[in-house]
């Protein structure tokens, strides 16, 4: 797997604040604010009671994270997800 690397930084407010921390693996780095591990698990387990597949409610959480986070791309959104729901499991 992958080296997991965290780095915390300080910002004035909400929409400010640098990413506090990141999920490093080889030729990939993506930003991870530590408030997206809550967005990502109540929009996956809304999903799930929703009844949709685990694809879908990966869709479902990356669209969440989109919602506040517009500077990452959806594929982004998305790897962001998948290693958050790893690290969860």
């Amino acid at each position: 797997m992958g080296d997991i690397a965290t780095t915390v930084t300080r910002g004035d407010g909400l929409l400010s604040a640098s990413p506090i921390a990141s999920i490093s693996m080889p030729a990939i780095s993506i930003p991870v604010a530590r408030d997206l591990a809550g967005i990502v698990t109540r929009t996956v387990t809304g999903a799930r009671a929703a009844g949709r597949d685990y694809m879908s409610q990966s869709r479902a959480a990356a669209t969440a994270v989109l919602a506040v986070r517009p500077d990452l791309s959806f594929g982004q959104a998305l790897e962001a997800v998948e290693r958050l729901r790893e690290i969860a499991a």
